[in-house]
This record gives structure tokens, C-alpha cells and sequence, in this order.
């Protein structure tokens, strides 16, 4: 996105990257398994995720304060994206010992 943004300036677009952790949603109902069948269960780490509502608004709000990034998501979900940029191989021990995905 950083590129899209640099060649998008001159021309009054806003580019926001948005990185988010485990939100409450379907997605996981929906997502395939390893044969194309839908899964149609619920996945502990999004159930447990952000309210949709609340990400959304933090969503707008970056919109409106004309934020480059933001990283939606509470818990490890929202701290990760930080930890991996400033600590990466703390980041891949830490994500190797937990079940959590």
C-alpha cells in the first residue's frame, strides 16, 4: 500500500491499510476445508475476536482522521501486527508455542 500511496498522491486519493486481527464474523462458518467443503463451524480465536461494531467504527475513524495504517483487533490479535514489525523472531518463537490461530 505504501507504494499505491506514494503514486496516488498528486492525485487526491487517500490509501488506508487496514490490518486486522480476530473479528466476530462468519468467516470461518464459510471458509473451505482441505476436501472444498465449507467447514460450517465457528473457529475459538474469532469467536473470542473484536466486536464487528467496534472495528468498524475504529475503521471509520481512521477513515476520517486520514490515518496511512491501522491495526484493528484486541489482545494478541491487535499487539501482533506491532511485535512482529519490531521484534520478528520474538514474534515467530511466541507464535510456534501457541495453539492460537
Amino acid at each position: 500500500m505504501d507504494c499505491l500511496r506514494a503514486e496516488v498522491a498528486d492525485k487526491n486519493i487517500h490509501c488506508l491499510t487496514i490490518c486486522p486481527g480476530s473479528i466476530k464474523t462468519a468467516i470461518a462458518h464459510n471458509s473451505l476445508n482441505e476436501h472444498g467443503i465449507a467447514q460450517n463451524k465457528a473457529e475459538h480465536s474469532i469467536e473470542n475476536g473484536m466486536d464487528v461494531k467496534l472495528a468498524v467504527r475504529q475503521m471509520i475513524s481512521a477513515i476520517a482522521k486520514g490515518k496511512d495504517e491501522v491495526v484493528i483487533g484486541e489482545g494478541l490479535s491487535g499487539l501482533a501486527p506491532t511485535i512482529k514489525r519490531f521484534f520478528p523472531s520474538l514474534f515467530n518463537r511466541l507464535t510456534a508455542r501457541t495453539s492460537y490461530r
